[in-house]
């Protein structure tokens, strides 16, 4: 485990035991995935986890935000990052942010562009189902959400259907971005690790 300024730096086993050490302050009732676009797999010099975290946290607050957006970061070589405290919200999905935990995924999953490393599916998996396990939350597309089902203007949920929706986290994100590809291949993955 590293630490820099705000930024704790771990593998998966580290995060277990630190998560379940962790006293949450607020009411946790969604999981977001996100990925980052920008940065992306040609930014990660696997050494530069924390210059990439400073990156974004000063490009979120040039957008007007008081910190890094996210909660948590994955790297492609699977190292989990804690950004903003799991106690504060997120600035991750309009509407959904309040009992949200922000997930950032770096790199563009988008098709044709990054392909997601094995050490970063695992990752993401085991975070997600750890989380979904502190905080007592089944997984399925109701706890467990994309940025693509949200309007990004309104912050309604429209599954990616209409609105404004970006691809995030990506159309080649497991599977793809829709609700299906969650349903069918995602949200199992987390059912299978929890047990």
């Amino acid at each position: 485990m590293k630490t820099k300024g705000q930024f704790i730096l771990m593998n998966v086993t580290e995060f277990a035991e630190w998560l379940a050490a962790y006293k949450c302050t607020r009411t946790i009732k969604l999981i977001q995935q996100h990925h980052t676009f920008m940065p992306d797999y040609s930014c990660f010099k696997k050494d530069n986890h924390f210059s990439m975290l400073e990156g974004m946290k000063a490009y979120h607050r040039s957008r007007g935000f008081t910190d890094i957006a996210q909660n948590i970061t994955i790297f492609p070589d699977g190292i989990v990052a804690i950004c903003r405290p799991i106690s504060i919200a997120p600035a991750g999905i309009k509407g959904a942010n309040a009992n949200g935990i922000c997930i950032e995924n770096v790199g563009n999953f988008d098709i044709g562009r990054d392909r997601m490393t094995d050490a970063q599916k695992d990752a993401i998996v085991q975070v997600t189902a750890l989380l979904c396990k502190k905080f007592n939350l089944v997984p399925s597309v109701n706890s467990i959400v994309y940025h693509h089902w949200y309007d990004c203007n309104t912050g309604k949920r429209t599954d990616g259907y209409s609105g404004a929706c970006k691809s995030c986290p990506g159309l080649n994100f497991f599977g793809g971005n829709a609700i299906e590809f969650a349903e069918s291949i995602f949200i199992p993955m987390i059912k299978d690790t929890i047990g």
